[in-house]
Parts: C-alpha cells; structure tokens; sequence
C-alpha cells in the first residue's frame, strides 16, 4: 500500500520482527546482489572493529588499563588469582587467600567455566586480563549488526544499531562490571539464533541458540541472564499472538522457549551446578533486607539521560567524579550503571517510529515497560509487591534491568531508520522534529546558563550547599 505523496511502500520493508521477505528469484540478481551484500557487511564489519581498536588503542598497546570501581578492587586481583592457582598446577577449586578460604571454581563471579576466561593465562597477564574484557566489546558489535542483518536489515542501519549497542553508554557501563559486561556480548547473538528458529525451525539455529545462551549460563550472571529469558519469552508470545490458531502457536512457541533453556542450561552446567549449591552456603541463602534490594533503584531522572547524555552529571573529568545527581542515589552517591545513553538518533529514531505504529512497536513497548518498572526499583511499589511475595528477595540493584528496554530501543531505532532511508517521510519528519526540540530546549539552558539565575536553580535541584 502506497502512502499518497510520501513516496514509501510498506510493502518493501520489513518491521522489526517480521519474517524475512522472500529474495527475488531473477537468476542474473542474485549473485551480483549476494557479492555486493558481502562487500558491504565487510566493509561494515571492517569499521567496526576499527573504530572499537581506534578507541581501546592505549589499552591494547598497554599504556593504560581499566581501572574504575570493582575492576582494580576485585576483578584484577582475583583473576590474578585464579591465574596462580592454575600456573601452580591445582583445579581451582578454593581460593585460599580470602579470608579463611573461599571456593571460586563454584562461584560464578569467577567464571571459571567461562570459555574466554583462560585469556588471563597467556604469558602477560596484563595483556590477557585486558583482552579478556575488550574481546567482548568486539563480541557485542559484531552479534549485534548479525541479529539487524538477521532482520533483513540493511548493511548501514545494522551498523547504525551495532555502534549504539556495543559502543553506547549502557554496554560501556558494564565494563567495570565484568560478568554483566560478559553476559551482555551474547544477548544479540541468542536473540538472533532463537528468532530464527522460532520462525523456521530447524537444528542447526536450535543448536546454535542453546549454546549462546547455554555461554550465558556459563558466565552465570543472573539478572542478565534474566533479562535474555524475558526477551526471548516476550518474543515467543508475541509471535504466537500474530499467528493462527493463536493458542496452540502460542503454546508451541513457550515449549520451544523451554526446552531451548533447559539445553542451554546443561551447556552451562559445569557452573550452574555448582553455584546452586554454594548458594546454600553463602548470604544469598537468606533474604536481603529490603533497603539492600532497592539500593541503586533507578531515579526517574536518569530517562533524561537518554537525551542528555550528562544531565545528572560526569562520571569523572580527569579522574575526578563530578555528579550532582549523586544524591537521587541515597546511600551510594553514584549511578549502579553510569550512562544509558546510546545516542541521540536512538530515541528521535524511536519518537518518529511511533508516529508510523510499525509492527512489533507494542513488543518494543511492552519490553520497554516491563525494564522501566523493573529498573526503578523501590521507586514504584511494584518491587515491594515482588519483595512480600518472596520473589524479589536476592535479586539487588535494580537499575541493571534498564538493559533490555535500551536493547530493545536501540533494535526499533535501527528498524527505523531502514524505514527512513527507504523513503517514509514521517519517520524522517518526526525524528527531525524531535531532534529541533530537543536541541532548542538545550540551547536555551545553555544560554540562562550565563545569567545568575542558572547557578541559584542548579543548586536547589541537585540539593547544593553553597561553600
């Protein structure tokens, strides 16, 4: 169906979760077009990689290295660690050298399990330690730009959304956060083998999704691990709900949901097992005290964030922690995730998406739903509720489940913008609109920033004290 006067043709494009169209069929096309989309996903994946060395070269190199929060307080020195007791010839079982003795091969905070982990064993443990995390910064771009691919996305939308996931603010994040980071670098390429199979199931993407969310297991961090669960659980609803009859497609597609983890499970049951059993014998045993579950709830500020990207403040500016928004974080002074900012063109991508309904668009708002209430924690009653009922009650920081509603954001604006290119002027019309307003309002706080009534509002927002 041809929208009068706006050039675009539904009917050319895929939305975000739609089958694949069928290729043309013309004989003398299909390998000239098979040749130039190889060229172009080189080409794609040829930058990507440069622009993540370009950015990560004085770490590469060994000029410098990864040191905020729990990366120089825990991960170095226990990776270290492990590394020694290998070296030295035992299975990791304990480590010694905490406190009285603790086990490591059974707690997944280690990953002893984990494949990439035994980077830390080539000669340089220094290099191996910063391979260990930059590997997957590599991991994330390139899953992320074959999930687009996967939907029949051009090559520069799918590069589009690589960069906003494996190079934004909310990936990035996670690098002092090791096994989140680690976990999160395979969300793309579970999401992308499960989808497939959902939609022509076959061995090969069975097989396939299992084991990349069979390495998440190994990894064995939970909350991401909940969050693939739920994506790939509301996608398997979803396309149950667009299919007849409704019920028993829908049905199909859970067992198929539950069989594929119950594999992916056995994939990572060398640490899965083990951490069930230590769990007994550590504080997650016992329920944490509310205030512990709820710290770090995310403040309804920080969706600002998404627009602008240090609107609560800076992180560090030379070394140097600069966040007045340290205060919507009672008890910690700092975000638990330092940005979810993933780019500007994301969210304008997004609004003007919304203006054509798109299909799919009330998955993409149903996950963005479920992670915002998820993420702002004791913000809203909704994870007391969790709390009483005995579910939410070793699950701490809530501000971690902001990852699937930016994932799930960053997949639509990628969408969006092969729409776009395609022709459809109202995407284009109302993602220019929203940038124009957005960068209006800044304007205008950048200019009463020069006059004194700027410095007397700041202050009483973020709660300064003058001296």
């Amino acid at each position: 169906m041809l929208r009068a006067g706006r050039g675009y043709n539904r009917c050319r494009v895929n939305d975000a979760l739609a089958p694949p169209l069928e290729a043309p069929s013309s004989p003398s096309a299909l390998p000239s077009a098979a040749v130039v989309g190889r060229r172009a996903d080189a080409v794609a994946l040829a930058s990507l990689a440069l622009i993540a060395t370009l950015l990560f070269a004085d770490v590469l190199i060994g000029i410098n290295n990864f040191y905020m929060r729990d990366l120089t307080r825990y991960y170095y020195p226990t990776k270290q660690i492990l590394r020694e007791i290998v070296y030295g010839g035992e299975f990791p079982y304990w480590n010694r050298y905490f406190s009285a003795g603790q086990p490591i091969a059974a707690n997944p905070e280690h990953e002893v399990f984990y494949p990439l982990t035994w980077l830390i064993l080539l000669p340089s443990y220094d290099l191996g330690y910063r391979l260990l995390i930059l590997v997957h910064i590599y991991i994330a771009l390139f899953g992320m730009y074959a999930l687009l691919r996967s939907m029949e996305l051009r090559p520069f939308p799918a590069w589009f959304g690589a960069m906003s996931f494996g190079l934004g603010g909310l990936y990035l994040s996670d690098v002092n956060l090791l096994p989140i980071l680690f976990c999160a670098a395979w969300i793309p390429w579970t999401c992308m083998y499960v989808r497939r199979f959902l939609l022509r199931p076959n061995l090969r993407d069975y097989a396939l999704a299992a084991l990349f969310l069979g390495l998440q297991f190994l990894v064995g961090e939970p909350t991401t691990i909940m969050q693939t669960g739920m994506l790939i659980g509301m996608y398997a609803l979803y396309r149950g709900w667009y299919a007849k009859p409704r019920a028993s497609k829908s049905l199909t597609r859970v067992v198929w949901i539950a069989l594929l983890s119950a594999t992916a499970l056995g994939v990572g049951a060398a640490q899965v097992l083990p951490a069930i059993d230590h769990v007994r014998d550590s504080a997650r045993s016992r329920p944490f005290d509310f205030d512990l579950v709820s710290a770090w709830s995310m403040p309804w500020s920080k969706f600002a964030e998404l627009i602008y990207p240090n609107i609560l403040g800076h992180i560090s500016i030379k070394r140097v922690m600069w966040y007045w928004g340290g205060g919507l974080y009672p008890g910690m002074g700092s975000p638990f995730l330092f940005s979810i900012y993933v780019g500007l063109a994301v969210v304008a991508l997004t609004v003007g998406g919304a203006f054509v309904r798109p299909r799919g668009g009330r998955l993409v708002f149903l996950i963005c739903f479920v992670s915002a209430i998820l993420a702002l924690g004791g913000h809203t009653p909704v994870l007391r509720w969790l709390y009483r009922a005995g579910i939410a009650t070793t699950i701490r920081y809530p501000e971690k489940f902001a990852m699937i509603g930016v994932f799930a954001l960053i997949v639509f604006a990628a969408q969006m913008l092969g729409r776009m290119l395609a022709g459809d002027e109202t995407i284009r019309d109302g993602a220019l609109g929203f940038t124009v307003a957005t960068t209006a309002v800044a304007g205008v706080i950048a200019a009463i920033a020069f006059t004194p009534l700027y410095s007397r509002t700041f202050m009483r927002i973020w709660g300064i004290t003058a001296g």
